[in-house]
């Protein structure tokens, strides 16, 4: 019993120690599998990266090859100013005369500008002196519509007049003819009276009667000018 003991004490620390081993083993094979999923993942960004290194070396790639383009367009161009600077250095020679005339030019733009400072400070006085005139008509303007209204109410006064001298005159005319007929009767009325009374009148009484044949004739209503106009 006790050699059994002692035997299955021993195979009891042998089975703890292989639980023991067996518990490493599997943290082991956790610490593996986790640093296998690492790997996994730094290889799945590294592969990343390698793409994004392959897409940068492409846009490297076309932009050096745009830059080699643009050195060979600036090239160009440098040659082509090259070529204008020297033609330009042939035109400085041409250029000083033109200088000349264009410091010439610029004197008499001067000038001009000056001389149309002025102009337009004229202009504006006259412009005033116009505004004013303009004013003055428009006052002589309407003083002449005052005045021709004031001429139109004096010839209708004057038509009005006219009128009532045409009435004045026909009814003179009228009285004048009545006078006539008057006289006219007064007159047969004498010749009557002087043929009746015959020889039973006196010479004074006769004279008198031819005296007063026409006491009428010189002062009738029908030889009378117009009336003057009278102001209203």
């Amino acid at each position: 019993l006790a050699e059994l003991h002692g035997s299955l004490e021993e195979r009891m620390a042998q089975t703890e120690g292989c639980r023991r081993e067996l518990a490493a083993e599997a943290a082991r094979a956790v610490r593996l599998e986790t640093v296998v999923k690492e790997a996994e993942t730094a290889e799945l960004e590294v592969h990343a990266q390698l793409q994004g290194l392959q897409r940068r070396l492409l846009q490297a790639e076309a932009a050096r090859d745009e830059t080699l383009a643009q050195a060979k367009t600036y090239q160009q161009e440098l040659f082509s100013m090259r070529a204008q600077c020297e033609a330009h250095a042939a035109g400085i020679q041409e250029v000083v005369p033109m200088r000349a005339r264009f410091e010439n030019v610029f004197f008499e733009v001067q000038s001009l500008e000056r001389e149309n400072r002025s102009r337009m400070e004229e202009c504006q006085h006259l412009h005033g002196e116009l505004t004013e005139q303009l004013r003055e008509v428009a006052q002589v303007n309407r003083n002449f519509d005052h005045a021709e209204e004031r001429c139109h109410a004096a010839e209708l006064l004057n038509a009005c007049l006219h009128d009532e001298f045409a009435c004045e005159r026909a009814q003179s005319e009228r009285q004048s003819l009545a006078l006539m007929m008057e006289q006219q009767e007064v007159s047969s009325l004498r010749n009557c009276l002087r043929e009746g009374l015959g020889g039973r009148l006196s010479p004074g009484a006769c004279s008198v009667f031819d005296s007063a044949r026409f006491p009428y004739k010189q002062e009738g209503p029908a030889d009378e000018g117009p009336p003057a106009p009278t102001a209203k």
